[in-house]
């Protein structure tokens, strides 16, 4: 069966602007549209024998009443980086303005989000995702969350979303297309005290990051690579991957490919 299948989108309410959107994303993903008419979630999702059902609101993108998009740790990130304090992730990234990412696990793109400030309206950063309901909550989520400060919004807006797999993508670039390549793949063993992956972790493509990845990763990034893992895993060292950077008592790692 293919996993959407039992996947629909909805309104919140009957306008027409929020069918406009509902009918874009129905047609991108290949997921049905459903007038809401009314009804009541519980009751589109029983009627259809849904699994998930993605509801367009105002502000929004949501699944199932629970999972929406939110920077997250992106805001007060950005705040600790304008008041000139370090971010582990853009020192292991040696990030700066200009730059070109490519971010491959995009998620609730928190981290794309930190990049984006740091790059700035002159450098460039591109996020792939595979998972379906998550690029659509993703994408709408940075084009429409109007909380935070004007910095953290124009970081937002200039991500540029792509709905695809990251070895297609990589395959299809050109040598040095970018200055960096970043990967935060699921963690083997999940970290219960992000609250924000708890919602992300149903939707999640959980592929295995291989070598033969990371060498088309390599090719394709002029400066380096970078990976994030937990301290506590053996994936960077089975990538042979020896180059580590993180705080002495984070349990949040990065390792590195340098160029």
């Amino acid at each position: 069966m293919n996993e959407l299948e039992k996947v629909a989108i909805t309104t919140s309410q009957s306008r027409d602007h929020l069918i406009d959107i509902a009918r874009d994303i129905s047609q991108e993903i290949n997921i049905k549209y459903i007038p809401r008419q009314n009804q009541t979630l519980k009751r589109i999702k029983s009627q259809y024998d849904l699994t998930h059902l993605l509801v367009v609101r105002e502000d929004k993108i949501q699944v199932d009443d629970e999972f929406f998009f939110h920077p997250g740790m992106a805001v007060p990130r950005i705040k600790m980086l304008k008041k000139g304090l370090e971010d582990p992730m853009i020192r292991a990234m040696n990030l700066g303005p200009g730059d070109k990412v490519l971010d491959c696990t995009l998620g609730l793109a928190n981290d794309a989000i930190v990049a984006s400030f740091v790059v700035g309206e002159k450098g460039e950063v591109v996020g792939l995702e595979s998972s379906p309901i998550i690029y659509e909550i993703t994408k709408w989520g940075l084009k429409y969350y109007r909380e935070g400060s004007k910095d953290c919004r124009n970081a937002m807006e200039n991500i540029k979303v792509v709905f695809t797999n990251y070895e297609i993508y990589l395959n299809e670039l050109w040598d040095n297309s970018f200055d960096l390549v970043y990967f935060d793949p699921m963690f083997d063993i999940p970290y219960h005290k992000s609250s924000g992956i708890k919602g992300l972790r149903k939707y999640a493509n959980y592929q295995k990051l291989g070598k033969h990845v990371l060498s088309e990763a390599l090719r394709v990034a002029r400066k380096r690579v970078v990976i994030k893992d937990r301290r506590d895993s053996t994936r960077l060292q089975e990538l042979g991957i020896n180059h580590i950077e993180g705080g002495k008592y984070s349990p949040i790692i990065y390792g590195i490919f340098s160029k």
